[in-house]
């Protein structure tokens, strides 16, 4: 690449215009994805082979719902939800924890279990990782590491407290077949000489056929520290999914929860016969 860094951008493309860009400061010139011999999975996927797979990434805070096409089942789900005596119990806990106290969950019943796991990932980030240090010299004997159980945050506490939160709210309200899978589950593009694997931190799929209709990606701590490789590795993962199998429908808060609902319920009645 032509640039001082090594890199073609310091944010994902979001127009054309940047794309563009992008691709004279990569030199891709006319080469195309299906003429690589070899691709990188997709949580490494590099800046030339993401230019490659020509997307734009939309990753602003601000979203038009309509775009997403939930129709009447967007005002279902707020329905459902604003409904729910657990579901206000638990976010009401969630309002006590932001105060500075602990939150009763006695009237949370099915999500007590994500409501402790949210917890504890709020407490966790809060505790800074420990760093490590290479030994100068690579003959001494290596020195005796502590065990620390309580040593910052991960990615797998953010994705089970997600997962048992999503689990909660379909089994309340979105009858099955139609299940918050934790299988990390591979998804393969297969191109013209290469194949690209991405897997993915979970999943929702609904109907007899197991069609995905949600893919879930986690991180720990902010989006914003960890770009533009999330942004990268959540492109890589939907070529993958788009060309593994056509999806029933793509596409920090109480809103975004009526989103996911929305769309758990659109799927689970475009899959019924």
């Amino acid at each position: 690449m032509s640039t001082a860094n090594g890199r073609a951008f310091q944010r994902v493309p979001k127009t054309a215009a940047e794309w563009e860009r992008a691709a004279k400061a990569a030199k891709i010139g006319r080469r195309t994805i299906h003429g690589r011999r070899d691709m990188h999975a997709g949580s490494k996927i590099t800046q030339e082979e993401f230019i490659l797979l020509k997307v734009l990434s939309q990753t602003g805070k601000n979203y038009d719902v309509s775009d997403l096409g939930l129709g009447s089942h967007l005002e279902t789900a707020k329905q459902l939800l604003a409904g729910n005596p657990e579901y206000q119990a638990f976010l009401q806990g969630l309002e006590a924890i932001k105060a500075g106290d602990a939150g009763d969950i006695g009237a949370m019943g099915v999500f007590k279990i994500p409501f402790s796991q949210i917890k504890e990932v709020l407490r966790l980030s809060k505790v800074p990782k420990r760093k490590r240090h290479r030994n100068p010299d690579p003959q001494a004997s290596p020195k005796p590491r502590e065990t620390r159980l309580h040593d910052g945050i991960n990615e797998d506490s953010v994705n089970s407290a997600a997962l048992s939160l999503l689990t909660a709210i379909s089994l309340e309200h979105v009858s099955s077949p139609a299940v918050w899978s934790p299988h990390r589950a591979p998804f393969f593009a297969n191109f013209r000489r290469a194949t690209m694997e991405a897997q993915v931190d979970g999943y929702f799929w609904v109907g007899l056929s197991g069609q995905t209709s949600i893919l879930l990606e986690a991180k720990a701590g902010a989006r914003e520290s960890h770009e533009p490789a999330v942004s990268m590795q959540e492109a890589a993962e939907t070529v993958a999914w788009l060309m593994a199998k056509p999806p029933v429908g793509p596409k920090s808060n109480r809103a975004f929860l009526e989103i996911i609902l929305a769309i758990m319920l659109r799927a689970r009645e475009e899959a019924t016969p």
